[in-house]
């Protein structure tokens, strides 16, 4: 029950899971943040999700989920960035990270939750990322610096 709180469905559980965690949940947090009118939201996506149709397998209903709550957001009044971080691990953060601006390569390493969770709070203070997806995926740049747009 622990890991369940702290985790969204993945492709690992049911359907009812991931309709209620990664898309009902998500939906009702971008309008509840418009309701009390907060303007900033990043969104914890899903490598893939913007193209749920290149998915097959058991993960393909949890990227559908991620890719219409997305849409919700891109949607909404909200000032928006979208992660969407790999497979994700529960080993220790490293601080680095490889970032593909609304790019979404096929290939990657794994990325510790402590990493997404670190590029979350470095995305909050930053503009340049509203309006952007953003894939990460482990790597040897450190976060601050993998979200500095180019150019």
């Amino acid at each position: 029950m622990q890991s369940s709180l702290r985790r969204g469905a993945g492709g690992g559980t049911g359907w009812d899971k991931t309709i209620l965690v990664d898309l009902w949940g998500a939906e009702r947090a971008v309008h509840a943040c418009e309701e009390k009118e907060i303007d900033r939201f990043v969104m914890i996506s899903s490598r893939g999700a913007g193209d749920p149709e290149s998915r097959q397998g058991p993960i393909k209903p949890y990227i559908v989920a991620k890719h219409v709550a997305d849409r919700t957001l891109q949607r909404s009044s909200l000032d928006e960035t979208i992660l969407r971080p790999t497979r994700l691990t529960d080993a220790e953060g490293t601080g680095r990270v490889a970032a593909y601006v609304d790019t979404d390569p096929d290939a990657g390493d794994p990325i510790p939750r402590a990493d997404v969770a670190q590029a979350v709070v470095e995305c909050l203070g930053r503009n340049a990322t509203i309006g952007h997806a953003i894939t990460l995926y482990g790597g040897d740049t450190p976060i601050g610096e993998a979200l500095r747009p180019s150019g």
